[in-house]
C-alpha cells in the first residue's frame, strides 16, 4: 500500500501494461488472478528492474471480474476460499484460459521487441505460472530464454480435461518452480512440482540440470504477491524468494545488476559460504552420474553482495571470508546498519560488497 510504482503504463493494440526499465534483457511478468496491480506486484517489478538492469512488462489481460482490481482479474476483497465456485471452472476455461489469454500476452511481447528487447525471462505468479507455461511451448527457447513461477498453478490444465505434467513435455526452455505447503496439506502445491513429481522430471527430461524446484513448506500459496508481511516469516520468505528469482535469470545470462546473497540463520555457515564461492568462482557443467543430479555450467557473476541481518551475521562475515580464502572473490566494502524491521524494532544489518578475482 505504500509503494509508489516507478514505471509508466501504456498500451499496444487494445492492451495495457506496466512497463518500468531499459534494456536489451527483459522479464514479462504475467501476475495472478488479481491482475496486473494486485498486491506488490509492481513492488517485485520495480525492485527486478532496478537492480537487474532488466526492461520489465506486465500486461493487463486477464478480464475483469466485478471491476476487477484496477480493472484486472479479481477485485482485491475476493475471497477465493468462500466464492471459488463463482469463477472455477468456467472462466479458467473461458476468458483465463490460456486460448483467450495468450493473443494478448503476444501483443505486449511485440511492443517488448519494438522497445529493443531481444531476450527475455518469464515471471508467471500462479495462474500467470499456468499462462506462462503455454507461452514457453509457442516461443523458441533462444527468445524466451526461462521461466519461473511462485507457486505455480499449472495444475489448472486439469480444468481443460488434460495433463499438468504433460504440458512441460512441449516447453522451450527451463523454468524454476516454487511450489508451497506440505504436499497433501489443504492448500498446499501438488507434488508434481517437486524433484520426483511427473512435471518436474518431464522438464530435466528437456534441459537436464537447467531447472530448478524449491518447496516453501511454511508459506501459503500466493504468498509472494500477497502475504501479509507481519505474519512470521513470510517477510523472510519473500526475500529469499526474489533472491532465488534473481539468481535463475542470473545463471540464464539475463540479470544485468549486482546479485545479492541474503543470508539467513536457516541453513550452515558452509552452506552459505559455499554458495559464495560458486557465484563468484563459477561452477563446471555435471553430467548426471551415481545418484547425483545433472548440474548445468554456471558463469562467475562480476561482483557480490552478502547481506545479513542480526544473527546471520556472522554467516555473512563467514561466507565472504571463505570466498576471499579460496581466491576468487576480493571484499571491497563492507557497510553496517540498523533498519527498521515491519514490527517497527530496528535490527543489526551487515552488507559485504565483493569483486571477482581474476
Amino acid at each position: 500500500a505504500d509503494h509508489k510504482d516507478e514505471g509508466t503504463t501504456g498500451i499496444v493494440d487494445g492492451v495495457e501494461y506496466y512497463k518500468v526499465g531499459e534494456g536489451q534483457c527483459g522479464l514479462l511478468i504475467i501476475p495472478d488472478i488479481w491482475g496486473w496491480n494486485g498486491g506488490r506486484t509492481r513492488a517485485i517489478a520495480d525492485e527486478l528492474a532496478k537492480n537487474g538492469g532488466l526492461s520489465v512488462w506486465v500486461p493487463k489481460v486477464c478480464e475483469a471480474y466485478q471491476g476487477g482490481t484496477d480493472g484486472d482479474g479479481l477485485p482485491p476483497d475476493f475471497d477465493l476460499g468462500t466464492r471459488k465456485e463463482e469463477i472455477v471452472p468456467h472462466y479458467f476455461q473461458n476468458q483465463w484460459s490460456p486460448e483467450q489469454v495468450l493473443p494478448q500476452v503476444k501483443k505486449v511481447i511485440q511492443a517488448m521487441k519494438d522497445a529493443g528487447v531481444r531476450k527475455y525471462g518469464l515471471i508467471g505468479f500462479c495462474w500467470g505460472g499456468w499462462i506462462g507455461f503455454h507461452l514457453s511451448k509457442e516461443v523458441p527457447g533462444n527468445e524466451l530464454v526461462c521461466g519461473i513461477s511462485p507457486h505455480p498453478s499449472v495444475h489448472l490444465e486439469g480444468v481443460l480435461g488434460a495433463d499438468p505434467s504433460a504440458v512441460a513435455n512441449a516447453c522451450q526452455c527451463p523454468w524454476a518452480l516454487f511450489p508451497c505447503g506440505v504436499p497433501g496439506g489443504e492448500g498446499a502445491d501438488p507434488a508434481i512440482y517437486d524433484k520426483d513429481g511427473d512435471l518436474y522430471k518431464n522438464l530435466e527430461r528437456k534441459f537436464p540440470g537447467r531447472n530448478l524446484t524449491k518447496r516453501y513448506e511454511a508459506m501459503k500459496h500466493g504468498f509472494v504477491p500477497r502475504g501479509d508481511l507481519k505474519e512470521s516469516g513470510v517477510q523472510e520468505a519473500v526475500v529469499e524468494c526474489i533472491q532465488d528469482i534473481s539468481e535463475f535469470l542470473q545463471r540464464n545470462s539475463l540479470w544485468r545488476g549486482e546479485l545479492e546473497m541474503k543470508v539467513s540463520t536457516k541453513k550452515p555457515p558452509g552452506f552459505y559460504a559455499k554458495a559464495a564461492v560458486a557465484f563468484l568462482g563459477g561452477l563446471e557443467a555435471r553430467e548426471a552420474a551415481e545418484g547425483r543430479e545433472a548440474q548445468a555450467a554456471k558463469a562467475p557473476v562480476e561482483s557480490l553482495k552478502i547481506s545479513g541481518l542480526g544473527d546471520a551475521i556472522n554467516n555473512a562475515v563467514a561466507a565472504a571470508t571463505r570466498a576471499e580464502a579460496e581466491g576468487v572473490g576480493v571484499i571491497t566494502k563492507i557497510e553496517t546498519s540498523y533498519p527498521e524491521m515491519p514490527s517497527g524494532r530496528g535490527c543489526a544489518q551487515i552488507i559485504i560488497s565483493m569483486k571477482r578475482k581474476v
